[in-house]
């Protein structure tokens, strides 16, 4: 193996452990993103960002944040019809 490849796969390596941290982290964390973790944010901004790039039909990621994102959408949506009926209510009693 020559110097070049040697380097290019050390840094492959300590790219993965990076990785790898961070997933063990939002395993453990008891902060998560809706705390204020900025590991938990950083963690999921990393997904994202590779789900958004990612070509392969077989990537589990890219699946996954779409279905958060779908649950997401549903929830928020749902909080916002709560609070506008809520807020009809308090206007008109």
């Amino acid at each position: 193996m020559t110097r070049t490849m040697e380097k290019a796969a050390q840094k492959r390596q300590k790219v993965c452990n990076k990785v790898k941290a961070l997933f063990h982290h939002g395993v453990n964390c008891q902060v998560r993103v809706t705390g204020g973790c900025q590991t938990c944010k950083r963690m999921w901004a990393l997904l994202h960002l590779h789900a958004r790039q990612c070509q392969s039909a077989q990537c589990p990621f890219a699946h996954l944040l779409h279905s958060f994102g779908v649950v997401r959408w549903v929830i928020l949506s749902a909080l916002q019809r709560t609070k506008k009926t809520q807020e009809q209510h308090r206007t008109s009693c």
